[in-house]
């Protein structure tokens, strides 16, 4: 009996490339023997869903996992993707505020908006800021300014 791969590093060869739909029969060559391919992974890089979407969107399944549980990199990736995208907005044109986020796990800042413009400053751990950055729940993040922590803007 075939068994089904659950995961693309399962597979094995050619098998990443490989086309569901004209995989009906077993393949050692290409999936490794005793596995069929059931996901659409083989369309090319537009069609695979990128690393940072599954994270956050296991953490969106509300099952026990947070951003607490991503690894640092992670963070530090979808920090650096929601400011650039905020960026792209503010150089179109878009008024935004800026934000100087300061992850308190992390040697660096994240900073977004014109220099000369009232920046926000923000902090919390990586994981905090990641999730207040991205619109979902988050603890702990807090303004050095004291104020209310404001409503983060889209960011795509």
């Amino acid at each position: 009996m075939l068994e089904p791969v659950d995961h693309g590093r399962d597979l094995c060869g050619g098998g990443y490339g490989a086309n569901p739909a004209t995989l009906h029969e077993e393949d050692p060559g290409v999936l490794g023997a005793g596995h069929m391919l059931h996901s659409g992974i083989h369309d090319g890089p537009e069609r695979r869903i990128d690393t940072r979407e599954v994270w956050v969107q296991a953490v969106d399944l509300d099952n026990g996992g947070s951003f607490n549980d991503f690894p640092p990199e992670l963070l530090d990736a979808l920090l650096d993707d929601v400011l650039a995208g905020w960026d792209r907005r503010w150089k179109a044109g878009e008024s935004i505020a800026g934000f100087v986020l300061v992850p308190s796990d992390r040697t660096r800042t994240f900073t977004v908006g014109p220099q000369e413009a009232l920046l926000i400053t923000l902090q919390g751990t990586a994981a905090q800021l990641a999730a207040w950055a991205m619109g979902r729940p988050h603890r702990s993040v807090s303004t050095i300014e004291r104020g209310n922590v404001p409503l983060p803007r889209t960011w795509i």
